[in-house]
């Protein structure tokens, strides 16, 4: 049976109706079709670019396994960038405050990050050291396959952590490392504590993702406070240790010694428990004696012993007996409390300390450091 409008109300309700629906289905088709249309623009800008590619890679007679290679990886990147938005797509992330960088970093590199013991200390402990480290000290590297991260013998200025992506890594006289490199796991951690070679060469099976820790970057990261900056000298040279008493034919990029790292960390935990308690002993002494000195000096206001002169007099001889104590202490500033205390104390003394042997020289050499003021990396 036909439902039709009987009066003029509904009549009007069905012409709204009818205008609303052919509005609606409008805006859906014209929507449908913009996005048809922009991927359509999309393919063809991605075919034109593999076209100049292709073109421009024959023309430099380049061959073809290396043409092939290039083109699957960029294929890859493609397909991923399509996936996941990039974070230089992103224009408000530049506006952000330099506290809500670091905290978005922490964020997004810390579950990256926490498998490594030390870090983890760092990340529980402190969370700001561990932030700043995450916004300048790391950066991702692209990997395609059978591209080599590093090789035996170079220089290493940087660790690195495996994000994603089938690694091999063969040892210069130990072979091919068995489990290989899986995410999540660190290469190359001694680079940032001593000057270090490769042991070995680090290759892509596959098209990966490696997390890079530049050593410098880290050192200067650390030297915020000079409570990381003695923890980070305890850790250092217990590795810097661990590495000397190794064989020189056994050293190697990749260290999987739990045992050492739940042994580092404690001390280390150790070390920043007895500074916290040596801190809060020096503040509270430092607090009474403060009173103390207060009440005399209100007491003898209060009584009238102390004349004009007699208190000028006083005072002289107060500031040279300071200037005396400043003279004879070694540190920097003598009348700071922050200066005094424990904590203050490692401000004066460099980053990192301990000796080690170069891997492949055997020459001795010692752990890298950085002025906790300068901020710069340096070698002993």
């Amino acid at each position: 049976m036909d439902v039709v409008p009987r009066n003029i109300l509904e009549r009007i309700y069905s012409i709204i109706v009818l205008l609303f629906a052919m509005v609606a289905f409008s805006s859906i088709v014209g929507t449908v079709t913009s996005s048809m249309t922009i991927i359509r623009s999309m393919k063809n800008d991605r075919q034109k670019q593999f076209w100049l590619l292709r073109r421009f890679l024959k023309q430099k007679n380049v061959s073809m396994d290396l043409t092939v290679r290039m083109t699957r990886f960029l294929d890859h990147q493609q397909v991923k960038q399509q996936k996941l938005i990039q974070v230089g797509k992103v224009v408000f992330l530049q506006q952000l405050s330099d506290q809500l960088a670091r905290e978005l970093a922490f964020e997004m590199f810390e579950p990256l990050l926490h498998q490594h013991p030390f870090f983890r200390f760092l990340s529980h402990e402190m969370k700001a050291v561990a932030a700043r480290i995450c916004q300048m000290a790391l950066k991702l590297m692209q990997v395609a396959t059978d591209d080599t991260v590093f090789n035996v013998g170079e220089e290493a200025n940087k660790a690195f952590v495996i994000k994603s992506g089938d690694f091999v890594y063969t040892h210069i006289s130990e072979g091919i490392l068995e489990p290989a490199p899986k995410e999540k796991e660190w290469l190359a951690e001694v680079a940032i504590w001593t000057r270090w070679r490769y042991r070995g060469k680090l290759a892509a099976l596959r098209p990966g993702e490696l997390l890079q820790v530049e050593a410098a970057r880290y050192a200067e990261a650390m030297s915020i406070h000079p409570k990381p900056v003695a923890l980070g000298r305890v850790y250092g040279h217990k590795l810097v240790t661990l590495v000397n008493c190794q064989p020189p034919s056994l050293r190697t990029d990749v260290l999987r010694d739990d045992e050492f790292y739940n042994s580092a960390v404690f001390t280390v935990g150790k070390r920043a428990s007895a500074m916290d308690a040596k801190f809060d002993v020096w503040d509270e002494e430092n607090d009474e004696d403060g009173e103390e000195e207060e009440d005399k000096t209100a007491a003898e206001h209060l009584n009238g012993t102390d004349a004009d002169e007699d208190a000028a007099s006083e005072g002289g001889k107060a500031k040279r007996r300071a200037k005396e104590e400043d003279a004879q202490s070694p540190r920097t500033w003598t009348r700071s409390p922050f200066a005094s205390s424990p904590w203050g104390m490692l401000c004066s003394r460099r980053f990192f300390a301990g000796v080690c042997f170069h891997p492949c020289t055997s020459e001795q050499v010692h752990v890298q450091q950085a002025g906790p003021r300068s901020g710069s990396a340096s070698l002993w």
